[in-house]
């Protein structure tokens, strides 16, 4: 269950403003050889395996947006037989606080400075899509983003943001070398 919950408010991450920025960054391995991926498979976290998991619809608009990116690169899904390559996405949160510099303030009763510190606090999600080397097991391509969290998007809403974490993510999939 703890799984689950984690999974499902990770997700959370993708249901922020268009406003909002995406921070992405990615690592490969640099003596792999992309070009020879042409097909890929996903491959799903133990929590994922249920279909009523109450986290399925959004592990599910990640599948889609992944799908959809990676077509859109060339590669096909291979529903049998043994892929080139293995995707497997993960999220989760932080709780994160943003400290602001305001300078300092003189306080006649105190006779004294003291400095003003406002505080905001905010969730930080992160979706993190992992490809593996069918052949060697190995992960080669690693590609993360981060996005806070502000509020709670129509079912509809959070498909687009999701298309568009991804596609952020995936932007440098395969690597250019």
């Amino acid at each position: 269950m703890k799984g689950k919950l984690a999974f499902a408010v990770g997700l959370a991450l993708l249901f922020v403003t268009a406003c909002s920025s995406i921070s992405v960054n990615y690592d490969y391995d640099t003596e792999n050889n992309f070009s020879n991926y042409t097909t890929y498979k996903w491959l799903r976290k133990k929590n994922m395996q249920a279909k009523d998991s109450g986290d399925f619809i959004n592990y599910n608009r990640i599948r889609k947006a992944v799908n959809s990116e990676l077509a859109a690169e060339g590669f096909k899904l291979k529903d049998k037989g043994k892929p080139d390559f293995f995707v497997i996405a993960y999220s989760g949160f932080n709780n994160k606080s943003d400290v602001s510099y305001w300078g300092y303030s003189y306080e006649p009763q105190w006779d004294i400075y003291e400095s003003n510190y406002p505080v905001s606090y905010y969730k930080e999600g992160t979706l993190v899509i992992d490809i593996i080397n069918a052949k060697t097991k190995e992960l080669v391509w690693r590609g993360a983003g981060k996005k806070p969290v502000v509020k709670n998007y129509s079912p509809k809403e959070k498909m687009e943001i999701v298309k568009k974490v991804v596609n952020k993510i995936l932007e440098n999939f395969p690597p250019k070398n």
